[in-house]
């Protein structure tokens, strides 16, 4: 079995700390990307918290089976 030297094993560490470096930047990416989203969903869910009440709940309901694309006219037809 033929030995290493010296030169050779410092640049193998190299490209180990080199590759987890990398590593390591690829995952603090995902992890700032999934703490922003995670944000965002916690503000929608408190603005949710302090706006939902009896009366959106119904008029959400009212709306639900409404199709997109619906004309103000058609809406009329339906009454209150």
């Amino acid at each position: 079995m033929t030995e290493l030297s010296l030169p050779t094993l410092a640049n193998l560490a190299e490209i180990v700390g080199a590759g987890s470096i990398i590593t390591g930047l690829i995952f603090v990416w995902f992890q700032i990307r999934h703490f922003r989203a995670q944000q965002r969903d916690v503000v929608a869910i408190n603005l949710m918290q302090t706006f939902y009440d009896q009366e959106l709940a119904q008029a959400i309901a009212l709306l639900q089976p409404i199709p997109d694309g619906v004309r103000l006219e058609e809406l009329h037809l339906k009454g209150d």
